[in-house]
């Protein structure tokens, strides 16, 4: 055995002692009394706080009704022959929608006719004895002023007997007798023409009733609107009772709705301090249930002036759009309607996942320097998402700043945080929801200037609620 083999026995023992004794002194320092161990940043998820518009509003629901809705009915019985429109149809007014067989109202036409016929020939043969009696009563004139005169003549100069006096009397009287039936035969014939001339004038009237019913055999649209109901087939036999069509007008549409009277000077103004009256102005949305994502326009059409002395409430009655967005509401649908009553058109808001309320404090923090920051705020407008906040006193919030959304359950003012960011993504309305697209700040480049990547519609927001989850979320993503 050589020398050099010697050497490194024995020194192998040595070498391993060494080692052992130095890892013996790392495990120890490791479990010295007293040592700190450094805490982990809380992982948090957060979204910024922005400006954008918050309002207050009212709620309610209700059913839309058109203004103009008619129902058809015949204006005479008789069976249906021909249907000519479908529910559904577009119709003008005027435009025929059903015909009755006529052929009872054309035989009642052509009496009617008739009858107008003969009355006008009554009406001239009364106008013919008119002239008759007329012309009696000239020659009943003339004989009586004849006989008159003779009988006065002869009268005084007696040169006539007795007896032709008598005679030329009674020619007198007699003709004073014609004259009179001639003048009564007269009278008469402008009775009877004036019988006739009334008879005519119901044979008209019948004949114009007659006309119009030949126009009713056809059922036409009053008003220009949409079919919304038939009735009838082909074969019914209806009367003037029965329901044929329902036609609306799809494109005047109206909601009503009921509210306590203590909000009557929110819809009819109010008196200021100086005595003058203002006027309220309010906007009306509409989002209807079978159409979600669109809203519609509305504007208070009137409000009732007649408190209803049982419910202590006033009817108002708003005017919808029917068509935007190129979708269209219709009649009866139940709709939801949001009555703005103040706009803040520049509020602080912050999601509503942000807000912690200690007793009846609220506070939200804010990511500062890799830090929360503890924020006291007083809550102003909110909606389904959003909360206006308004810093208190020797509080400060920004615009922009991050804010804890998630994981804000037990944070302190001043812990450490590891922040993750919650895109937010614009709706079909213009306003923002939060998207489960997240980027934590240390895979994020150094000028922060990233592209979100955003979920269709129909995605799922699923957020983790707590640390533990942000924790498995990101141990998978790893």
């Amino acid at each position: 055995m050589s020398s050099r083999t010697l050497t490194l026995l024995l020194a192998a023992p040595l070498l391993f002692a060494a080692c052992s004794v130095e890892v013996g002194t790392d495990a120890d320092a490791a479990e010295t009394p007293g040592a700190v161990k450094r805490r982990e940043p809380t992982r948090v998820r957060v979204l910024p706080a922005v400006r954008r518009e918050m309002v207050a509003a009212l709620e309610t629901t209700t059913n839309l009704a058109s203004e103009r809705r008619v129902t058809i009915s015949p204006r005479i019985g008789g069976e249906v022959i021909e249907v000519l429109a479908e529910e559904g149809d577009a119709v003008e007014p005027g435009a025929v929608l059903a015909k009755l067989d006529p052929r009872e109202v054309h035989v009642a036409l052509r009496e009617a006719e008739v009858a107008v016929s003969e009355s006008a020939h009554a009406v001239a043969r009364a106008e013919v004895m008119i002239r008759e009696a007329e012309a009696r009563i000239e020659g009943s004139r003339f004989a009586f002023e004849n006989a008159k005169a003779v009988f006065e003549r002869n009268e005084g100069e007696n040169l006539i007997s007795a007896q032709d006096l008598d005679q030329l009397e009674l020619n007198r009287d007699t003709a004073r007798s014609e004259l009179e039936q001639a003048q009564l035969a007269l009278e008469t014939a402008r009775i009877d023409a004036q019988t006739a001339e009334t008879n005519h004038a119901k044979a008209e009237l019948e004949l114009e009733r007659a006309q119009l019913n030949e126009s009713f055999t056809e059922l036409r649209a009053p008003i220009r609107g949409t079919i919304a109901k038939r009735a009838v087939r082909v074969g019914d036999q209806l009367t003037m009772a029965s329901e044929a069509f329902v036609l609306v007008d799809l494109d005047d549409l109206r909601a009503e709705f009921f509210r306590p009277q203590r909000e009557l000077a929110l819809f009819t103004g109010h008196v200021d301090d100086d005595g003058h009256p203002t006027r309220a102005t309010l906007s009306v949305t509409v989002r209807a249930e079978a159409l979600p994502g669109y809203e519609f326009d509305g504007r208070i059409l009137r409000v009732s002036p007649d408190i209803d002395p049982e419910s202590g409430s006033f009817r108002v009655t708003v005017d919808v759009d029917a068509v935007q967005h190129g979708v269209r509401l219709l009649p009866g649908m139940l709709v939801r309607l949001y009555v703005v009553t103040q706009r803040h058109p520049n509020a602080l808001v912050v999601s509503k996942r942000a807000l912690r309320r200690e007793g009846e404090t609220s506070v939200v923090f804010a990511v500062r320097n890799g830090r929360a920051a503890r924020v006291v705020v007083d809550e102003a407008f909110s909606d389904d998402d959003y909360v206006e906040v308004l810093p208190h006193d020797g509080f400060t919030l920004e615009a922009g700043e991050d804010v804890v959304i998630v994981g804000n359950r037990d944070l302190e003012d001043g812990d450490e945080v590891q922040v993750t960011r919650v895109a937010a993504v614009e709706t079909t309305h213009g306003a923002k929801h939060e998207d489960a697209t997240l980027r934590s700040e240390d895979e994020a480049p150094a000028d922060d200037d990233t592209t979100e990547a955003t979920l269709p519609d129909d995605a799922s927001l699923d957020v983790p609620q707590d640390d533990s989850e942000a924790a498995d979320a990101d141990q998978q993503d790893e």
